[in-house]
């Protein structure tokens, strides 16, 4: 914009030469028209305001990005990071995917860094139903009235609602059941017998 602003960092140690961002220690001084302006003021405004809106949508700033309704609402109780979606096929040709929420601390550093249990998609779902008192679940109610999820421990998820109040709910995973389709036994078993 042909502006700048003096002083952002300063060297507090003349022997390392080390560049530090002035936090106020050191008066900063702002100079108007110091050289020819790349883009307009106001262009650069309307930029920042975009800026500022993506920052505030995050994952759901990025149209490519898969995003579902519990995506960046469902925090771990342990490090406080979000959870992120994960899916697997139920055998090697099947279409069916089976979706799982795990931690992201869990999923990058393992379970020696976050010991968080990972939820079925569609365990998440029916509780989220049951706690909002719907016979099945909606996306649109869930993001009306949930602000987000903690998963404590291993049994109890608590919804934090927009009014300010929590509900806990407790829950059961059901995951070995529900991937152990006939489908996926029978290809196990077909794997197994050719790879013995």
């Amino acid at each position: 914009t042909g502006n700048m602003l003096l002083q952002k960092g300063f060297i507090e140690d003349h022997i390392t030469h080390k560049l530090k961002p002035n936090n106020g220690e050191l008066p900063q001084y702002w100079v108007e028209d110091s050289h020819e302006a790349i883009i307009d003021l106001e262009t650069y405004k309307k930029v920042q305001a975009e800026i500022a809106r993506r920052r505030k949508l995050g994952v759901f700033a990025n149209p490519s990005i898969n995003t579902t309704c519990f995506t960046s609402k469902i925090k771990c109780g342990n490090c406080g990071v979000s959870y992120r979606r994960s899916g697997k096929r139920q055998g090697k040709h099947s279409s069916d995917v089976y979706y799982i929420w795990t931690c992201q601390t869990k999923d990058r550093k393992g379970v020696s860094e976050c010991s968080a249990k990972n939820i079925p998609e569609k365990i998440l779902q029916g509780v989220c139903a049951q706690v909002l008192g719907l016979e099945e679940f909606d996306e649109d109610v869930f993001l009306d009235q949930v602000e987000k999820v903690v998963v404590n421990g291993t049994d109890e998820l608590i919804f934090h609602l927009h009014d300010g109040s929590f509900i806990p709910q407790h829950w059961k995973s059901t995951a070995r059941k529900d991937w152990w389709t006939p489908e996926a036994r029978a290809a196990k078993s077909a794997y197994s017998k050719k790879n013995p």
